[in-house]
């Protein structure tokens, strides 16, 4: 009895030593399990698998060089993207690491008379405000261009038709709340947003008008 209990404690400790406490990347699995950059690794070759965030456009790479463990990953030509400035404008977005068609607006809600759709590197969105005023292709003629509060989800804010900026003379605080919700102002329980702002005295005076309900990124004040 004594010698079999004695060989189970063997048999306990001999798994203890396969579990690799030191964590030592020494198969594929384990490095898509354990493995992290610079870690301790010993095996040969290059291990390869489908990216998990995106299978059809990158391959995940790990590999020893010397004894430590690199983790890379390679991407299609025009699929992989890191920005929305690596795919095509007005065609489509960076969404989780890869380029994707642009969303439709076929469902969204329609805009406010004199609205107008923002837009994510040229690809509308169901987010609507008021024209921007100025932009990276547009100067105004008086005063000076404030960058918009009221901006498309995840677009790049020096894009084309990302936000609602304001010209309005110098003094007041960045960002302009163009096409924000606001209070309204006739006493009315619905929705209002901003119409219309100007920067007077160091403070932005904007026009409301009512609106249904509707995707706005911004309130005001």
């Amino acid at each position: 009895m004594i010698a079999w209990l004695a060989w189970l404690a063997g048999c306990g400790v001999e798994r203890e030593v396969l579990r690799n406490p030191t964590e030592v990347v020494t198969t594929c699995a384990d490095a898509w399990r354990v493995g992290v950059n610079g870690g301790s690794c010993a095996f040969d070759g290059t291990c390869s698998r489908p990216s998990r965030v995106t299978p059809d456009c990158c391959t995940d790479y790990a590999y020893c060089a010397g004894s430590s463990l690199v983790l890379s990953d390679s991407c299609s030509e025009g699929c992989g993207c890191t920005s929305d400035d690596d795919c095509v404008s007005g065609a489509s977005i960076c969404a989780e690491g890869a380029c994707v068609a642009c969303p439709g607006e076929a469902l969204c809600a329609p805009c406010p008379e004199g609205w107008e759709r923002l837009s994510r590197n040229g690809c509308e969105t169901c987010q609507c405000a008021p024209p921007s005023e100025c932009g990276p292709t547009a100067e105004c003629e008086v005063g000076t261009c404030y960058p918009g509060a009221s901006c498309a989800d995840g677009c790049d804010a020096e894009h084309e038709g990302c936000c609602a900026n304001v010209c309005a003379e110098e003094g007041c605080a960045s960002p302009a709340p163009l096409g924000c919700v606001t209070a309204c102002t006739d006493g009315s329980e619905g929705w209002c947003a901003t119409s219309f702002c100007a920067c007077a005295a160091g403070a932005w005076v904007c026009e409301a008008i009512a609106i249904d309900e509707l995707d706005v990124s911004c309130s005001f004040p």
